[in-house]
């Protein structure tokens, strides 16, 4: 039976919660991307066998998601490219959003801002016309996150507050909702203190790397974990010792704690994130030979998944060093 609602066709429950079971199994880590990956494409299958467009988009973007983990971003957007064609043509606008979404936050990856802004503020205004607050919410915690990429903290800065208070305002109707509301805090989180960090607050930077851990400890996501690691790696950097006794003081057990949580499910691109994050931390601790090496490994992992403007900034930092 084909489940249609206000905003045109949407994805079958069951089939929905099929490929969200493979997806979370996925990411917690238990089960491998091939694995993960082979099931995904049988389900895309039976999704077009049964000539249900909204079904066939919900596996397109999860690839998607998926693929934009491990820095697979060419394929990344043409997972998403595809879900969004499948959801146009079943007139779900909010699916479609979400697509724009992820295909804007895939080209910040790759460096390309233009584009990226593009579909966030495409985004944006499609979720305003939809009175959409949560996706809103997505968009402006994109957006901040590119303007970062960018160095404009300042307008960084206020997008992702401004998306945090936005938050406040999101009733979610599940706990798979309250679950995707809590992941992008903990993002905003993390973006914030890294903001923060390069605005020499390293005090206030550190309220915001510790509220991003207790969120991730929270939602038991490998890759959340990742995220609130590195940053309270980068910003126990800079204070010189963890504010609070529960922490360690040495910088190296959180960027290995981060290293082992991105490789654990693949995700490349944030791993070389966090080399390059280590790499830094070392120099500041003059370190010099152990911090060339770490952004050496860094430089070549983000020129080998496609990620320019990374590289680019890690290949100057090792000359600094060096």
């Amino acid at each position: 039976m084909v489940t249609v609602q206000q905003n045109g066709q949407e994805i079958e429950p069951e089939f929905r919660a099929r490929v969200n079971s493979i997806y979370d199994s996925w990411q917690s880590g238990e089960l491998p991307f091939s694995e993960a990956y082979k099931q995904l494409e049988v389900m895309k299958y039976e999704a077009a066998s049964a000539g249900h467009l909204a079904n066939q988009g919900g596996v397109e973007m999860i690839l998607g998601i998926m693929q934009g983990y491990r820095a697979k971003l060419n394929e990344s957007i043409r997972h998403f490219e595809l879900a969004r064609g499948f959801f146009e043509q079943a007139g779900n606008q909010e699916r479609m959003t979400i697509c724009m979404l992820n295909i804007g936050e895939t080209y910040r990856l790759r460096g390309n801002f233009t584009r990226a802004r593009h579909f966030f503020r495409a985004a944006y205004e499609s979720a305003v016309s939809m009175e959409n607050i949560r996706t809103q919410v997505t968009a402006l915690a994109n957006e901040g996150q590119m303007l970062l990429s960018m160095g404009l903290l300042s307008d960084a800065y206020d997008t992702l507050k401004k998306a945090l208070e936005l938050g406040r305002n999101v009733v979610p109707e599940n706990d798979r909702e309250a679950n995707q509301l809590l992941d992008t805090q903990c993002e905003i989180h993390y973006a914030l203190a890294v903001i923060l960090l390069r605005l020499n607050e390293p005090e206030t930077a550190w309220k915001h790397a510790r509220k991003s851990l207790l969120i991730a400890e929270d939602l038991g996501v490998p890759l959340r974990m990742g995220y609130a690691n590195r940053a309270l790696g980068e910003v126990i950097t800079a204070l010189g010792q963890a504010p609070e006794e529960a922490f360690s003081s040495d910088p190296d057990t959180y960027f290995h704690a981060s290293a082992q949580a991105f490789r654990g499910i693949r995700a490349d691109g944030e791993l070389a994130k966090t080399m390059y994050a280590h790499g830094r931390s070392l120099a500041h601790r003059q370190k010099r030979n152990a911090a060339a090496r770490k952004l050496k490994e860094a430089m070549v992992l983000f020129t080998r998944l496609g990620m320019t403007d990374d590289a680019a900034k890690a290949a100057e930092a090792q000359l600094e060093v060096l």
